[in-house]
């Protein structure tokens, strides 16, 4: 981690992770503790774990066509094949305690650099399909491109769902529905 000053501002940067270092969502105010420092060395969860708290439909509506546009691009067709998709990693977001340590969410989160990312959010899904038994919607990732896998996933997690000022996952259900066929 590389943090520096101009007297006025903190400059912080998270060498793992390659992006700006946060707490909670925050740029750096004042130097952070040893114990942030040390949550932060292998953490790429603790930097982002509390996400943009959704106050605007328009805005994730906004979001969401940047995901859709993202799965397209990758060939996730026509009918619900998009949503699925987008369902697959939603799920693991919004199923994982961030209180866990062991969440797979955080599991997901802590390998955003490796290239086997795919496989590690299909065997999380594996796991979970048997317990909640959600078919399709825990079967293996159609998305082969990594970096777009990633970027998917990078938007998802900067989400904070638990403070949105409407029902985010019927914008979600909606906005999908109303692409999906059009």
């Amino acid at each position: 981690m590389a943090i520096a000053s101009d007297a006025f501002k903190y400059f912080s940067y998270h060498l793992n992770f390659n992006r700006e270092y946060l707490i909670n969502n925050r740029p750096l105010e004042d130097l952070p503790s040893p114990q942030e420092l040390t949550s932060a060395r292998n953490s790429y969860f603790y930097l982002i774990h509390q996400g943009k708290v959704l106050t605007s439909q328009k805005e994730f509506e906004k979001l969401l066509g940047k995901i859709n546009d993202k799965l397209w691009e990758e060939g996730a067709g026509e009918g619900d094949e998009r949503f699925v998709e987008f369902c697959k990693l939603l799920f693991l977001r919004l199923i994982s305690n961030p209180n866990e340590a062991q969440s797979s969410w955080r599991n997901v989160i802590s390998h955003l650099q490796d290239q086997n990312l795919r496989t590690i959010i299909n065997n999380e899904l594996k796991k979970h399909q048997q317990h909640y038994r959600i078919g399709k919607y825990a079967s293996s990732l159609k998305i082969r491109d990594i970096v777009i896998i990633k970027e998917i996933v990078e938007e998802i997690n900067n989400i904070d769902f638990s403070q949105s000022d409407f029902d985010a996952k019927g914008v979600i259900f909606e906005y999908f529905l109303k692409r999906s066929w059009s």
